[in-house]
């Protein structure tokens, strides 16, 4: 059984992050996007960031060397979402820029916290915490799916988290399934 490196990581605010393809011309208050760098280790890391709101589990042979990655926490609500009510909040998880060519080895174990409060959606308040998913978004404008579920989620209504499995680098949303 392989060990797992375990990091809680601070955030770093910034006074305003510009994230390709989406809409970042409306102002955006000091705090709302945060950022963080992380190193993955081969024999597994799990991140903690942004106060809970996001957690990355990565296992043992996702990298095959350690890999850093950059994990932003993004404003999606001017974004396009083909009438999925989505949350106002997500992130955005890339590799740097010496690791581009990398892959992914394993799923990448994702919880993501969800809050019920009416400005926290692009429309309104889901219904039900059980039709909650995560979403990979898709903020080019040229792309015919922006939002488009990941698969099997499960949601824990006590602790108001959304889990589930990424592949990939992107862009990830709370969203009402």
């Amino acid at each position: 059984m392989a060990a797992a490196v375990i990091l809680t990581l601070g955030c770093q605010k910034e006074e305003e992050i510009f994230i390709p393809g989406i809409n970042n011309s409306s102002p955006v208050e000091p705090g709302d996007n945060m950022k963080i760098t992380f190193v993955v280790q081969p024999t597994g890391t799990t991140v903690t960031a942004f106060d809970g709101a996001v957690e990355l589990n990565f296992p043992s042979g996702a990298v095959y060397f350690p890999t850093e990655f950059t994990l932003v926490s993004c404003c999606m609500d001017n974004m396009d979402s083909n009438g999925i009510n989505i949350m106002n909040q997500g992130f955005y998880l890339e590799l740097e820029d010496d690791a581009a060519d990398l892959v992914l080895h394993e799923h990448i174990e994702v919880h993501l916290k969800y809050d019920l409060g009416e400005d926290s959606w692009n429309t309104n308040i889901p219904d039900d915490d059980e039709n909650l998913t995560i979403y990979n978004a898709y903020p080019n404008l040229d792309a015919c799916q922006k939002v488009k579920s990941i698969g099997d989620c499960c949601t824990d209504g006590d602790f108001k988290m959304v889990m589930g499995c990424i592949e990939q680098c992107g862009y990830y949303v709370v969203g009402e399934n």
